[in-house]
């Protein structure tokens, strides 16, 4: 019998825009037996390869270190080229490979050598060419980002820039900028870089009413989309200074475009209080595309605060729209009408009709679902997850579908927090039989506090080959899963579960299983014939701080250990770990390591480069 790898762990990262010190092992070895714990399954395919983490960062010029995973399956000997392009920089190419069986993290390196040019300096990783039946996981927005933020501005012919407090209108140079937004992106051209700083107060001069209802809300529409990696814009805080989107009691949403916003990036903005609910069906968002074919969008490091909407509402609201990153962003009170309860108040993100998402070291809180994936196109990719600190939500991540047609496919779901979830669950995918998802991957989670009130943390309906492994659940009804299976789906020839095995519980509700309630893990393995939930345990996980967010283990946890192949449950295995865009939750570190991770501004720290 195939004995199937599995990654589990992780390098260290950085927290909001401060940059954080960790041991330089793990930041700068390509020896990937330094980052992970294999963790052995026996899965179907050959499986899907992508990028482990979507971002590499520096304050300086150094080395990028990218690493490429595969999952969902591990069935035969498989390889991908990688390549770069962008900024100056050492330009790397090669292909990794993996054996039957493996599915160890592989790495590559990119120097950046000498001085950059001014202005946020990029790399872009692409990978290509699959071999052996494996699939990139994001077609050809499988591609990840080295940028080295050194907090230098572009030079005039490569930007136009705003002050939003400015007294005068100026010509849109450094030394004598635009007082407004408008003007701004109305005369970038084919420039790069849209800086601005000061509080923004759309105000009539774009307007815009998403969906066709009744009244219009003010917005900010963006400049004309561009036609590739190479010359996108990014709109963005002038460096050193604040950029604000702020409603301010105007009927009002953020950045807006009917027709496409391709390749673009907002990064360090901030949306407040932006508030449409007067008009009649108004989707609203901090930034929002709405029936218009978007390509290459991405959210870095931005915050989305009391947003308030007539209809569907998030923090980036979208349809049609393909390679959406969000990295290290955060969304709070999200409301439809005034309720940050109502299932169409997405947190993150609501989209339809789209795919290739990605949400890393995001945080949601105070929304209906956290993040609202509603009606893709039949066998999209379902977006990839991954270090977010999902709480204080109706549910964590909601699948909803408005048709059999509307399912997708080859979640990646790993290494979050899902917190105070206690409206319904922590995962709820309700799918139609006709269009069903498969092989959603969901590893190495904390649900704590996750699918209380009787309900789920997972709610698996119609939707098959779910892959449930290493997670923690803690004070959670209904731990492990809450899902109909065959008699009660549409469709009897396949199962929800492909694996779902050596997960925790703690202080937690019982098993739901084809139709009926079990008590306790042993009773499910029984059920099944040793299939599922046979090597689950039931006890503390021993937590160093769960109250104040450290999920870190303490030595002697019975999950140290005791995972898929003698793997650690939980989330962090090996060096610095931080959840959120800003260290919403405190440092992770293992049983043997001495002390959290010091942040830039302490002058005993010596920056190392990151991956």
């Amino acid at each position: 019998m195939d004995r199937r790898l599995f990654m589990k762990a992780l390098t260290a990262t950085v927290g909001s825009t401060t940059l954080l010190k960790f041991n330089p092992s793990f930041a700068q070895s390509a020896n990937s037996t330094q980052l992970i714990t294999p963790l052995r399954i026996n899965l179907s395919g050959p499986g899907r390869v992508g990028f482990y983490m979507d971002y590499s960062e520096l304050n300086s010029v150094g080395t990028h270190t990218f690493f490429v995973c595969r999952t969902h399956g591990t069935s035969g000997s498989v390889s991908v080229s990688f390549s770069t392009s962008g900024d100056s920089h050492s330009a790397a190419s090669g292909i990794l490979s993996w054996a039957d069986g493996e599915a160890d993290i592989k790495s590559f390196t990119v120097d950046v050598p000498g001085k950059t040019v001014a202005g946020d300096h990029r790399v872009v990783a692409q990978l290509s060419n699959p071999t052996g039946g494996l699939t990139l996981h994001n077609g050809s927005y499988t591609r990840a980002y080295g940028v080295i933020d050194d907090g230098t501005t572009a030079a005039n012919n490569s930007a136009v820039f705003f002050d939003a407090q400015a007294g005068s209108n100026g010509s849109g140079t450094a030394s004598s900028p635009y007082n407004n937004i408008y003007d701004a992106i109305a005369n970038v051209g084919s420039k790069r870089y849209i800086y601005g700083k000061g509080t923004v107060v759309p105000d009539g001069t774009n307007t815009a009413n998403p969906n066709g209802g009744g009244g219009t809300a003010n917005c900010i529409k963006t400049p004309a989309g561009r036609n590739n990696e190479g010359n996108r814009v990014f709109i963005q805080a002038w460096p050193g200074n604040k950029l604000r989107i702020d409603g301010s009691g105007v009927t009002s949403i953020g950045f807006y475009a009917a027709g496409g916003m391709n390749w673009m990036t907002f990064r360090k903005i901030d949306f407040t209080n932006l508030n449409s609910s007067s008009a009649q069906y108004c989707e609203n968002g901090g930034i929002m595309n709405w029936k218009g074919k978007s390509t290459g969008i991405n959210i870095e490091l931005c915050t989305f605060n009391n947003i308030n909407g007539s209809s569907n509402t998030a923090a980036f609201c979208g349809q049609h729209v393909d390679g959406l990153r969000m990295w290290r962003c955060a969304s709070n009170n999200i409301q439809v009408n005034g309720s940050n309860t109502n299932q169409n108040a997405g947190g993150l993100c609501l989209y339809y009709d789209s795919t290739n998402f990605s949400l890393n070291r995001c945080e949601s809180s105070n929304a209906g679902p956290a993040c609202y994936f509603k009606r893709p196109n039949a066998g999209s990719v379902s977006p990839v997850v991954r270090f977010c600190y999902l709480h204080d939500c109706g549910i964590g991540l909601d699948y909803g579908y408005g048709s059999s047609s509307n399912h997708q496919n080859y979640a990646i779901i790993q290494a979050n927090v899902f917190k105070n979830l206690t409206t319904y669950y922590a995962i709820y995918d309700r799918g139609n039989a006709a269009g069903a998802s498969g092989k959603q991957f969901v590893s190495n989670n904390v649900f704590d506090s996750a699918g209380r009130s009787g309900n789920g943390v997972f709610w698996l309906q119609d939707t098959y080959n779910w892959q449930i492994f290493n997670n923690i659940m803690y004070n959670s009804d209904r731990i492990w899963v809450n899902y109909e299976s065959k008699g009660n789906n549409s469709n009897s020839n396949k199962n929800v579960l492909e694996f779902a095995d050596y997960n925790h519980t703690y202080n937690s509700g019982g098993y739901y299983y084809l139709g009926k309630q079990y008590s306790n893990s042993g009773q499910v393995s029984s059920a099944s014939g040793g299939k599922f939930a046979a090597h689950d345990v039931n006890s503390n996980p021993r937590f160093t701080s769960p109250s104040t967010g450290d999920y870190s283990l303490q030595a002697g946890s019975p999950c140290l250990g005791t995972g898929v192949g003698g793997s650690n449950k939980g989330i962090y295995l090996t060096g610095y770990e931080l959840i959120g865009p800003s260290g919403s939750l405190s440092e992770i570190t293992l049983p043997d390591q001495k002390a959290p991770i010091k942040k830039m501004n302490d002058p005993s720290v010596n920056v190392v480069p990151r991956a």
